[in-house]
């Protein structure tokens, strides 16, 4: 999906070069059948150059028909285009424009001195489709469109407003009223802020996505204490869960130390308790990261719960054991 809607614009561009290069072709030689040329090695070396240049044109549609199947394509009913086939059809649209152009500057010198009578301009292609497109009066009918007034010697043409022009203005008014219908009537299409909404939801959904790897990565080299009030409560659980059968419940010491006073026995920093509780300790204090019973983030938020409770002295704490610290600066980036 993600270069689908380029590659097609590219084939429609394709399209509408190669009916441009059809419609060209087909002018010029109308101009080349209105008159016989006396030298024959021109009118030769015009067919061949025409017959030339139609060759390299289907040339091109099939070396880039090539170029797109060359490259390697999953099973899949939706043909999803690769970049090699982006770059494929600029190729080709690239060498049609090239085509288009020589197509029309020799359109163009043939027509300025080949071109015959009024009868025969009418029925040129080229300038049928320049007549639907403008409406355009010729020069020597100026005078049925001119106007009454004239200023400085100059005289204004009541001209009619190109059909190209009226059926982009007819095409918006349709498209107007689609998107009305589609949006706001049978609210079928989300408005840009429910756009807004879901994309910013989808956004969220792959940032929990990656901070949740970002959360199994974290080990002694990289963690930090955590602040926020969501992730102590989440310690606070942890703890509960793993730790009080040892600490007790409130962390007061039992066959483990009293973890609420101001002495440590391993280090009062948040490496030194992220590792006491991730690989344990001879005094029998078990490893919880072996196995991954608890996994990196988790021990990340039971030890920054333990550093929360230092200095408060929770009631009935066991005698203090280890070295005497001060609370230290948390390790936060």
């Amino acid at each position: 999906m993600k270069y689908q809607i380029t590659f097609w614009m590219l084939v429609v561009a394709a399209v509408i070069l190669l009916a441009g290069i059809a419609i060209m072709a087909g002018s010029i030689q109308t101009l080349l059948k209105s008159k016989s040329f006396q030298d024959k090695k021109k009118k030769s070396s015009g067919g061949d150059a025409l017959k030339t240049i139609a060759l390299l044109a289907i040339g091109l549609l099939f070396s880039g028909s090539a170029f797109a199947a060359g490259a390697p394509q999953e099973e899949n009913p939706i043909f999803e285009p690769a970049m090699s086939d982006i770059i494929g059809m600029v190729i080709v649209d690239v060498l049609l424009l090239f085509i288009f152009i020589y197509f029309q500057r020799v359109f163009n010198n043939l027509a300025s001195e080949l071109l015959p009578a009024k009868a025969m301009k009418e029925k040129n292609p080229w300038f049928k489709l320049n007549k639907v497109l403008t409406d355009a009066v010729e020069i020597e009918n100026e005078e049925t469109v001119m106007m009454d007034h004239e200023y400085d010697g100059i005289r204004e043409l009541d001209n009619n407003l190109p059909p190209w022009w009226k059926w982009g203005f007819y095409f918006a008014i349709g498209f107007a009223v689609v998107y009305l219908l589609n949006y706001h009537v049978f609210q079928y299409g989300d408005l840009q802020y429910e756009e807004y909404e879901k994309e910013m939801a989808i956004a969220e959904e792959q940032k929990q996505a990656y901070l949740a790897t970002l959360k199994l990565s974290v080990d002694e080299t990289n963690v930090t204490q955590l602040t926020d009030q969501a992730d102590l409560d989440a310690g606070r659980q942890i703890f509960k869960n793993n730790c009080a059968v040892c600490h007790g419940d409130n962390a007061q010491g039992n066959t483990g130390p009293n973890l609420t006073d101001e002495h440590w026995i391993y280090g009062n920093d948040i490496v030194n308790v992220f590792t006491t509780v991730k690989y344990g300790t001879p005094n029998g204090m078990t490893a919880w990261g072996e196995d991954d019973m608890l996994l990196g983030h988790e021990i990340q938020q039971v030890a920054s719960y333990v550093m929360s409770l230092h200095g408060t002295f929770a009631p009935g704490g066991l005698s203090p054991q280890g070295e005497k610290r001060d609370k230290v600066t948390p390790v936060t980036e």
